[in-house]
């Protein structure tokens, strides 16, 4: 216990130490364990304390303020920026790049927060609502260096497809348009993709990372990483293989979709239930003073994002 307060107390130290930098996404220690539980904890809940980022976050109003406060975090560590040839461009900060590779390796698309300590007498509400989560974020040429995007639009061309070439436009789907993906998991769990937006140069179609328009074409080793069928794909909802891999069977039985819906909205109740069952059992059974008052966690519909997937959108997800 103790330990575990020493290891928050040094983190806390030693980021206060550089905290102009870090809040301005300048530079972070890239020795450090930047991605440990004590850390995210820290960071998540600097930056709800931190009045202009609250504010920003709240305006933006799409996401749940955990998820957004990780997902601030998450981008403030990988400030990347590309040129037309979508090479990284020179001067990007190199120990970041280098740390990138350790979290994302190739066709790595994902990053699953880390349970925290259960004998943790005062667990964090905030970080309660992101643990066990996986954040995707999705830039395809700084995952896999080289690889080379083509735009399938149909035309009239004699191949049939556009065949343009898809430029990496440096700007994330949250940065624009303040909001993520959501990505449902069979058991309830609710997931989040960071997407790059890319160019055509030919055709100037503007689509996500994750648009499954434009990542069906990559190579399954490489786009496996992101655990979304492409034809499930399709706006800011989308279902993880083995979700979209029931809803295909159960289709064949119930082609309204309504069922499905109403089973996965069930799903992600039963999982806030657990998250619960988590967060109040470790503050009864591991605050043996009684000593402290816990926070309540976020609310159901915060933690499960905005909206449901409809009945009538697996429906025209499956007949696509």
């Amino acid at each position: 216990m103790d330990d575990n307060n020493s290891v928050i107390s040094n983190i806390t130290a030693a980021v206060d130490d550089n905290n102009k930098h870090i809040m301005s996404n300048k530079k972070y220690d890239y020795t450090d364990d930047l991605l440990s539980p004590e850390r995210i904890t820290f960071e998540i809940n600097r930056r709800i304390d931190d009045p202009y980022t609250m504010k920003q976050i709240r305006k933006k109003g799409k996401l749940s303020v955990p998820v957004a406060s990780f997902i601030e975090y998450l981008l403030d560590l990988f400030p990347f920026w590309f040129d037309k040839n979508n090479n990284i461009k020179v001067g990007s900060n190199k120990e970041a790049l280098r740390f990138y590779r350790q979290v994302f390796r190739p066709g790595t698309l994902g990053f699953n927060v880390p349970c925290a300590s259960s004998i943790d007498p005062q667990p964090c509400p905030n970080y309660k609502a992101i643990e066990g989560r996986t954040f995707y974020l999705i830039n395809w040429h700084l995952n896999i260096p080289g690889i080379d995007l083509r735009c399938h639009k149909p035309s009239n061309d004699v191949h049939n497809i556009c065949n343009g070439r898809f430029i990496h436009q440096s700007s994330y789907d949250y940065r624009e348009n303040n909001a993520a993906t959501i990505v449902i998991d069979p058991d309830g769990n609710t997931n989040y993709a960071v997407s790059m937006r890319y160019k055509c140069d030919k055709c100037k179609q503007v689509l996500k990372a994750n648009d499954g328009a434009l990542f069906y074409p990559i190579p399954y080793h490489h786009r496996k990483g992101y655990n979304v069928d492409p034809k499930y794909a399709i706006g800011t909802k989308h279902f993880t293989t083995g979700a979209s891999n029931i809803m295909q069977r159960l289709m064949v039985k119930d082609g309204s979709g309504e069922m499905i819906s109403h089973m996965f909205h069930k799903q992600r109740g039963l999982q806030y239930e657990h998250v619960n069952h988590d967060y109040f059992s470790q503050v009864e059974y591991e605050n043996k003073d009684n000593s402290y008052i816990a926070a309540n966690l976020i609310e159901e519909k915060d933690y499960q994002g905005k909206y449901m997937i409809s009945g009538e959108t697996i429906r025209m997800m499956y007949t696509k």
